[in-house]
C-alpha cells in the first residue's frame, strides 16, 4: 500500500541548516579518504600518495580532525582501515611478506603498535591450512567476520570472536558461503552471522546461529516467499530480525525483504507501484531498513521502510538532482547519502524521517563529495570530498 508516509517521501528535499564538512588533515598521505566513525567521533580511513605510487596507508582520528597514521604489517607494504567498533577496535587489511592480503586489526588506543593478523584456518596440524583470510563485517563488540581462503580460492565463512585472531568456522569448509553481516545479539555466547551461499547457480539466504557446542555454528536457509525462486540477505540485527531481496521471475523481479525471525515468512515490500524492482540494503535495530529502487524507466533512487506498518518514503536526492544512493543507516534512522546536485555533480547529504533530505555543503571550493558512513547514534558522518585544488580530503561533520 502507498501510505501517507511514503507520499511524503516523494515532496522536494527540505533545507533546514547548514551542515559543515572539516577535514581529517593528511599525515597518513596526500589523497585521503575517511571510511568509518564511531559513536564519539573517532574516525578511521585510508590515505595514498599524490602519485599513485608507493603503499596505502590506513590511519585513525584519535582527537577529531587529526590523523593519526597506522603501522602496516609489513614495512612497505599497502593497508586499508575500513572500520572502527564502539570497543575501539579497527578492522582492515593488509597486503603481507608474500604479497597476499590479510584481514588485520590495530587498537585504536595504540596506533603505534603493528597490526594483528586475523590468521586463516589453520588445518590439522598444519595440513591443509588455508592460506589467506579477508574481512566482511564486525559488530560493535570487535567480532568480525569474513573469509578463509584456501590456495585455490575456496571460501570458508569464518568469525574472529572478540580479543582473538583465531578463526572459527562459521560454514562447512571450502563451500564459498559469503558472511555479510554479524550482530551483537548473543546466542550461547556467541553472535549470529548472516550468510549467503552458493546452490543451483544463485546465493541463498541464511542465518547463522551457535550452539554452544565445541564453539559450532548451525546454518538455517531463511524461508522463501510464495513465488521466489530464492532469497538473499544482507543484514541482520541485534534481535535476529533480517533484511534481504527476494528474486521472483519475470524474468527476475528483485523485491525487498524483512524476516522478523530467522523461521518466519519474509514481510516484502511489494507495493512500489513504480519501482517494482528493490532490494534490501540496511537494517537497524528498531527493524527500519533503507531500500534500493529502480524504476520501470530506469531511475535508481533510495527508500526508507518500516515494515511493521508497512509504511515507506522515498528519499529525496537533492534538490535539482535525480539519483541518490545510501550508504549507511543509523539507529536514530538518520541515512548518509551520496545525491547528485542540479549541477549534475555528486555531493554529500543526510536524510531523516522528520526534516527529508539535506544538503552538506560542498568542501572548500571543490564540486564533489559524498558520505562513506555514519555513527551508529547518528551523531557522525565521514566519507571523502574533493576541494579546490581537486585534492581528495577525508571529511567528517558533527550533525546537529
Amino acid at each position: 500500500m502507498t501510505t501517507l508516509t511514503g507520499l511524503l517521501g516523494i515532496l522536494p528535499a527540505m533545507q533546514a541548516h547548514a551542515i559543515i564538512l572539516s577535514e581529517e588533515g593528511h599525515a597518513a598521505g596526500a589523497q585521503c579518504a575517511a571510511n568509518d566513525v564511531a559513536d564519539n567521533g573517532i574516525a578511521v580511513g585510508t590515505c595514498s600518495p599524490a602519485n599513485g605510487h608507493g603503499p596505502s596507508v590506513p590511519w585513525v582520528s584519535l582527537i577529531v580532525g587529526f590523523e593519526t597514521p597506522l603501522l602496516p604489517l609489513v614495512q612497505g607494504q599497502s593497508c586499508s582501515a575500513g572500520g572502527i567498533t564502539a570497543s575501539g577496535l579497527i578492522v582492515g587489511s593488509c597486503v603481507d611478506e608474500r604479497d597476499i592480503g590479510m584481514a588485520v586489526t590495530w587498537e585504536a588506543a595504540a596506533p603505534g603498535d603493528v597490526p594483528t593478523e586475523l590468521r586463516p584456518l589453520q588445518g590439522i596440524l598444519g595440513i591443509l591450512a588455508d592460506v589467506s583470510s579477508s574481512v566482511n563485517a564486525y559488530n560493535q563488540a570487535g567480532a568480525v567476520v569474513g573469509a578463509s581462503l584456501s590456495g585455490t580460492a575456496k571460501a570458508t565463512a569464518v568469525i574472529w570472536l572478540p580479543g582473538s585472531n583465531t578463526a572459527v568456522p562459521v560454514s562447512t569448509a571450502a563451500d564459498n558461503c559469503i558472511a555479510v553481516d554479524v550482530n551483537d545479539g548473543l546466542i550461547n555466547g556467541r553472535p549470529s552471522v548472516a550468510l549467503n551461499c552458493p546452490g543451483g547457480g544463485v546465493f541463498h539466504g541464511k542465518i547463522a546461529r551457535a550452539t554452544g557446542l565445541l564453539a559450532g555454528y548451525v546454518i538455517a536457509s531463511l524461508p522463501l516467499p510464495a513465488g521466489a525462486k530464492f532469497c538473499t540477505v544482507s543484514a541482520i540485527n541485534d534481535t535476529n530480525q533480517a533484511l534481504g531481496t527476494c528474486h521472483f521471475s519475470a524474468p527476475d523481479v528483485p523485491v525487498t525483504a524483512f524476516w522478523a525471525s530467522p523461521n518466519s515468512a519474509p514481510e516484502l515490500l511489494d507495493d512500489l507501484q513504480d519501482s517494482p524492482l528493490n532490494r534490501g540494503k540496511y537494517l537497524n535495530n528498531a527493524g527500519h531498513a533503507v531500500f534500493a529502487y529502480r524504476t520501470a524507466e530506469g531511475h535508481r533512487g533510495v527508500g526508507f521502510w518500516d515494515p511493521a506498518t508497512d509504511d515507506f518514503s522515498l528519499i529525496s536526492p537533492i534538490s535539482g538532482g535525480v539519483r541518490v544512493r545510501a550508504t549507511g543507516l543509523a539507529e536514530d534512522d538518520t541515512v548518509a547519502l551520496v545525491s547528485e546536485n542540479a549541477d549534475e555533480n555528486l555531493q554529500a547529504a543526510i536524510w531523516a524521517p522528520a526534516n527529508g533530505t539535506e544538503a552538506i555543503d560542498l568542501f572548500q571550493g571543490g564540486k564533489v563529495s559524498g558520505l562513506q558512513a555514519i555513527s551508529p547514534n547518528g551523531d557522525w558522518v565521514v566519507g571523502v570530498a574533493e576541494d579546490g585544488a581537486h585534492n581528495t580530503n577525508a571529511v567528517y561533520a558533527l550533525l546537529p
